[in-house]
């Protein structure tokens, strides 16, 4: 059982370990890492840990059948819903900022480009690999999809620290689950999360006066439209038991 626990942690643990190191490097060589280089070694740190468990990830994919495949556009579109049901949900709950705030202004302090290519890119990369392609891959051989979509998607949210990333990350992350479940793969998973974190990027800056309720509620509604219209394809083809 030790044995399983180790292998099903051991993902989580490279990646933790393997931003800690980059970080810790940083301010060794550098001093005080300052706002604007956060985003960008988190990227560093996120390609590392793909260097790192790619291999992992090979093994582990030997013997599985494929699953089905949509148009690339069909995730993407599936992720910029994810994005705007969300973050419109969220806007207008009561619920505290705290931590959040520091958080928001050390990603979106670099230029817009870098935002796009380490939120959009770089960072769902080594995110996909490790929490849905190894942590919830290990998972689902243990336990039935239900059981290993919430507790992958737990981990996932308690990763990112304050309580409003947290939730995001964490229903993100349940959808995340099933689109490796459909596709048997990180192709999908991919372009979900990056399409997700590239509209935020771009909302930071369409949205720099803020919204009115209405306009937060409109933006859930089309967002949660298009989550429906994913969950709906999966839940009508089915996945594997």
């Amino acid at each position: 059982m030790q044995k399983k626990i180790w292998r099903m942690l051991f993902p989580l643990l490279v990646y933790v370990a393997t931003e800690e190191l980059v970080f810790a490097f940083w301010e060794l060589r550098h001093g005080r890492v300052e706002e604007t280089q956060v985003l960008l070694l988190t990227a560093l740190a996120s390609v590392l840990s793909v260097l790192f468990l790619s291999r992992e990830y090979g093994r582990s994919q030997k013997g599985r059948k494929p699953g089905k495949l949509c148009s690339p556009a069909y995730f993407a579109v599936a992720g910029i819903g994810g994005c705007l049901f969300l973050n419109g949900l969220l806007r207008l709950l009561p619920i505290p900022g705290e931590g959040y705030e520091q958080v928001g202004r050390a990603l979106y302090r670099p230029s817009f480009l870098i935002q796009l290519a380490c939120m959009g890119v770089l960072v769902p990369l080594g995110e996909e690999l490790v929490f849905r392609g190894l942590f919830y891959g290990r998972l689902r051989e243990e336990m039935s999809c239900p059981k290993a979509a919430a507790l992958s998607a737990l981990c996932f949210g308690l990763l990112h620290g304050n309580l409003i990333q947290g939730i995001y990350a964490g229903t993100l992350g349940i959808f995340l689950a099933l689109i490796y479940e459909y596709e048997q793969g990180l192709r999908g998973c991919w372009l979900f999360h990056g399409a997700a974190n590239g509209t935020a990027v771009c909302m930071t800056y369409v949205f720099l006066g803020g919204q009115g309720a209405v306009g937060q509620a409109a933006m859930a509604a089309a967002g949660g439209i298009l989550l429906l219209i994913l969950y709906n394809t999966i839940r009508r083809d089915g996945i594997r038991k």
